[in-house]
């Protein structure tokens, strides 16, 4: 019983720790401004989306495609194509706090402990509870962690460093046991970090191959590469709904980010050179380099031959750090769409990832061989300069100090279609406005609808103030009607009969859209049924067991 409290109470402190971490990490930003939140380079284009996104759902749109308030009333495409969990986050958080603000507190803190707590439980199936509890203290508090959120405002890349350690908790289970439950739950984390932030899964997805291979051939068995792949497909085919026309879409929009920036100009040595917040990011590349790099050399095993966690982190994080150089340009061309990466500093959050798990080990190493006491206070000495380093860092954000200031006005031009819609700032400014004439009278305007009478003794076109986008269709008095796209504007333009008529312009799924769907829930299917597979498996077990202790 004294063990059983014990271990209560050790499961308490750690989650105290972590916690304390947490809001260590975050809550100084969020008051930064004298009381209140600093501008930061992505917050206002996160607000104008999470406010649109929101008046979406509250029409009863399950899943806003289209953003109606963007782009004064002309919308834009902007969750075809950019992830969708964020915005449902800061929606629920919005719906018990009533308050945006306190909302992106609230998502960036639970953010900031579940990405702790995801990394402890990962660790503690490599290394004991204290080199577990370090590591995931550095992970919550490691340079890019905070200049993610002190100086970015990126809140979907917060939230990715979540699920980059419950998908390898739930591969290392599942490749040790060979138990389906961990490659559905892995699969579901798969698909959640997708969602969150494209490009890191992507770069999370290559480290995971190289990981999973490196065990596979250490091993000497498929089964670690067949559930790395396993929970890959399933978590790409679970989060399908949106990545298939996120990727097979793109032609259909302006995308100004990918021509603005290049991902060979953001390499190491020229972020340096260049000064500024790219020398601050170059530096923690290097750093974070460099505490990997020390606590591999202090962890380093007798025998390399059942260390694959250690060979395998080495691995990544020699990866990211060559994928940041000239030196990865030939593998960057050979592999599908990287330009959508557009920063090859997007590595550092998998650098991250391997060298607080390589810290992990360090310490174990050191603590478990009392000889080596100097390598505790050694590497204990650099992390605290390290994470210091952080701290000034995110401290020194030119804007910190500077209030946020909501815009006025939500414009996005990149989700607009392409090549031919004009900018919002050439449009009239109040698009309800543009129907409301003796002929055309405006009775509903929802983000994904519009719902216009006309009334008119001949012919004519009616104009809907909102960029044509595939998956908007017309319908007169219930029939379907042809939508054209005005050629100068890029605006819907519907032929009209004359007389009165109801005109319903709706925005739907596409075939490849509804495919997508499809092929999420197949694989949502799939998943369930794994689940179901291993916790019949798990009762089975135990009723053998209990009937073999009957007869014991």
């Amino acid at each position: 019983m004294r063990e059983e409290h014990s271990a209560v109470s050790t499961r308490r402190s750690d989650l105290a720790i972590l916690s304390l971490a947490a809001v260590v990490s975050v809550a100084p930003f969020f008051f930064a401004a004298s009381g209140r939140m600093p501008r930061s380079h992505d917050i206002s284009i996160h607000w104008m989306r999470m406010i649109a996104f929101d008046e979406v759902l509250r029409s009863g749109v399950w899943f806003p495609r289209w953003l109606g308030r963007m782009n004064d009333g002309y919308g834009a495409a902007t969750t075809i194509f950019y992830p969708p969990f964020f915005y449902y986050l800061a929606s629920a958080a919005h719906g018990v706090l009533d308050d945006w603000q306190a909302s992106l507190l609230a998502v960036a803190t639970a953010s900031s402990l579940g990405s702790g707590l995801c990394f402890y439980g990962y660790l503690r199936l490599i290394v004991n509870r204290v080199p577990a509890l370090t590591a995931s203290v550095v992970y919550i508090l490691a340079p890019y962690h905070l200049i993610d959120l002190y100086h970015r405002g990126a809140f979907p890349e917060l939230i990715a460093f979540v699920w980059m350690p419950a998908v390898m908790y739930s591969f290392t289970k599942a490749a040790r046991e060979g138990n389906s439950f961990y490659i559905a739950i892995g699969s579901g984390a798969f698909a959640l970090l997708i969602l969150t932030h494209p490009p890191e899964a992507y770069l999370f997805t290559l480290s995971l191959g190289i990981y999973a291979i490196c065990w596979a051939i250490m091993s000497r068995s498929l089964r670690p590469a067949l559930t790395a792949a396993g929970i890959a497909v399933l978590g790409f085919g679970l989060a399908s709904f949106y990545a298939m026309p996120a990727l097979l879409e793109t032609g259909y929009i302006q995308h100004t980010i990918l021509d603005k920036f290049k991902y060979s100009e953001s390499y190491i040595p020229g972020l340096i050179s260049g000064g500024g917040f790219g020398a601050m990011l170059g530096i923690t590349a290097i750093a974070t380099a460099a505490v990997a790099a020390i606590s591999a050399a202090i962890g380093l095993p007798a025998s390399l031959k059942n260390n694959a966690p250690w060979v395998g982190w080495v691995l990544v994080g020699v990866f990211a750090v060559l994928m940041m150089t000239s030196l990865g340009n030939s593998i960057a061309a050979r592999l599908p769409r990287f330009d959508s990466v557009a920063f090859s500093w997007r590595w550092l959050g998998v650098l991250t990832m391997a060298a607080s798990v390589l810290v992990g080990m360090g310490f174990e190493e050191a603590v478990h061989r009392p000889t080596k006491f100097s390598r505790v206070v050694w590497i204990s000495t650099f992390l605290a300069g390290t994470i210091l380093f952080g701290i000034f860092a995110s401290g020194s954000a030119s804007s910190l100090r500077v209030a946020f200031e909501p815009p006025d006005r939500f414009i996005e031009q990149d989700f607009t279609p392409a090549p031919d819609s004009s900018s919002v700032d050439s449009l009239e400014p109040v698009v309800e406005a543009a129907i409301g004439s003796d002929t055309a009278t405006l009775l509903e305007w929802k983000p994904q609808e519009r719902v216009v009478l006309t009334r008119s003794p001949v012919r004519f076109t009616l104009r809907i103030p909102t960029y044509d986008f595939p998956g908007w269709a017309a319908e007169i008095d219930g029939a379907s009607a042809e939508i054209r796209r005005e050629n100068t504007t890029g605006l819907i333009s519907i032929n009209v009969p004359e007389g009165e008529h109801t005109v319903r312009v709706t925005f739907r799924n596409t075939p490849l859209r509804l495919r997508a769907e499809q092929l999420s829930m197949v694989s949502s299917g799939v998943i369930a049924m794994l689940l179901i597979g291993a916790i019949l498996g798990k009762g089975r077990s135990r009723t053998k067991a209990s009937i073999a202790l009957a007869r014991g």
